[in-house]
């Protein structure tokens, strides 16, 4: 909601209001590429804003926003000195900074406007990000100052992303013997890796497995889930496939950092075609429509951090009934 409401937290922004994408303020994140919203898109954004947002035409909000509690996603041009007050806007084209000053405060103003001065190269110590009021372009006024603020600290690790690794890990199998033999056949790329998986008809819960193991399947890790997550899509076998391959991702990531590979290769091995085609296909992040997207960019994120090349190759299941021999990847994947 702070990313359309005025610094003072009392309405809504015009960029907001007009379909406007805000030019000050820009976020840190790289977002997934979107087509452009449709009439009916705009409709139901307007709705939410006149009858569920705001109270009036005036487009208030009630109740009004509270000060910041957390830094925002986004970066503003706009700084303030606070010890010698000022406003600073920083221009991308020329790399310098406007300096605006204070007027002096007329009869029932309730806020300081200010004025352009000059201009300097760098921007003053001890200057906060400032969310700014440019209903006169230029006479701006200050509407909110963002003050960097520490994050929370917390004894207890349950809240961190590597705690939940760390639990995460507990559920593998790790080998303790012959471990440098796993290793060494990643490395060396003939390392195999298989995921299976599938979704209970009376439940509703979904389950995964998996196993990486070396070419003579004498060495292995392996793992199962029996509560695949719920998230960005309802539950099939697909997204229970797709939990299955990230967690063949976290344990490659997990072994590439305790065992310092520095480079290597993998064949991921799986039945589920779609998620053969979706699951490395972006070098981009998968888009919002795309189904279960949080897993796919958790998949792309772990790719990126660990210098493990995947090839990846479609496996009919089911193939221990068929009375035919078996490949090591059939044999595994059953």
């Amino acid at each position: 909601m702070s990313d359309i409401t005025d610094g003072s937290g009392t309405k809504i922004t015009y960029c907001a209001l007009h379909h406007i994408k805000d030019p000050e303020r820009i976020s840190k994140y790289k977002w997934p590429k979107q087509p452009k919203p449709t009439k009916n898109n705009w409709d139901a954004w307007d709705d939410a804003i006149k009858n569920v947002w705001t109270t009036s035409e005036t487009y208030h909000i009630q109740p009004k926003l509270c000060k910041w509690i957390q830094q925002p996603h986004f970066n503003t041009p706009w700084y303030i000195d606070q010890h010698n007050p000022k406003l600073l806007y920083y221009k991308t084209s020329e790399r310098n900074y406007n300096v605006y000053v204070r007027k002096k405060m007329q009869r029932r103003q309730k806020q300081h406007k200010y004025k352009w001065s000059h201009t300097v190269n760098h921007l003053p110590l001890q200057c906060d990000q400032a969310i700014i009021n440019r209903n006169d372009p230029s006479l701006p006024m200050l509407e909110s100052i963002i003050i960097p603020i520490d994050p929370p600290q917390s004894s207890n690790n349950a809240t961190t992303l590597e705690h939940h690794i760390d639990v995460f890990m507990q559920q593998i199998n790790i080998p303790t013997s012959d471990i440098e033999k796993l290793i060494y056949t990643i490395e060396e790329g003939t390392a195999i890796a298989v995921t299976d998986a599938s979704v209970s008809p009376y439940t509703g819960v979904g389950a995964s497995s998996f196993v990486i193991t070396t070419p003579d399947l004498q060495t292995s890790s392996s793992g199962s889930s029996h509560g695949v997550p719920k998230g960005s899509a309802p539950m099939d076998s697909y997204r229970a496939e797709l939990y299955g391959i990230f967690s063949i991702m976290v344990t490659l990531q997990h072994l590439a950092t305790t065992y310092d590979i520095k480079k290597g290769n993998i064949l991921v091995a799986y039945d589920n075609k779609a998620t053969l085609n979706n699951a490395f296909a972006y070098n981009d992040r998968a888009s919002l429509n795309q189904g279960s997207f949080d897993i796919l960019w958790a998949i792309q994120n772990i790719r990126k951090s660990i210098n493990i090349q995947i090839q990846h190759q479609h496996v009919r299941g089911h193939q221990d009934k068929t009375g035919k021999p078996l490949t090591n990847l059939k044999l595994y994947h059953g």
